[in-house]
């Protein structure tokens, strides 16, 4: 692959951190969408367990040699996990998030690093 860039947010730490870091408020709390994650897992949430399986799944695709397939099933479950909280009516007061600029910033960044990750696996395929 020749573009640095897309190599850089293509890395599965990269994707993992940019997944990590949304913000997500609400009026109770705000914070990382890694704390509501984490925070879910004991209750069974689904967009927690989710969550932590898409990153279990970027994190060990860094030790598979087919990574473009993982971090590709990485992303889907990822963006699964988010569709789940957003969407959710337990966790509707989130969706103030939606209207916070550096909220919106970092959802973009982990949209951009999906992207870059399929368009790495795409190449990868092909070449």
């Amino acid at each position: 692959m020749k573009n640095p860039l897309l190599r850089l947010l293509s890395y599965p730490l990269v994707q993992v951190l940019s997944f990590c870091i949304i913000l997500v408020g609400s009026p109770y709390f705000g914070g990382p969408y890694l704390f509501f994650v984490l925070g879910s897992i004991g209750e069974g949430y689904a967009f927690g367990i989710m969550g932590i399986i898409g990153i279990a799944v970027a994190v060990i695709s860094l030790f598979i040699p087919a990574r473009g397939y993982m971090q590709i099933a990485s992303v889907l479950v990822m963006l699964c996990s988010l569709a789940f909280f957003f969407f959710s009516s337990t966790w509707e007061n989130a969706t103030i998030t939606l209207f916070n600029l550096p909220a919106l910033l970092t959802l973009l960044l982990f949209i951009v690093v999906s992207i870059a990750v399929c368009i790495k696996a795409s190449k990868w395929k092909n070449s």
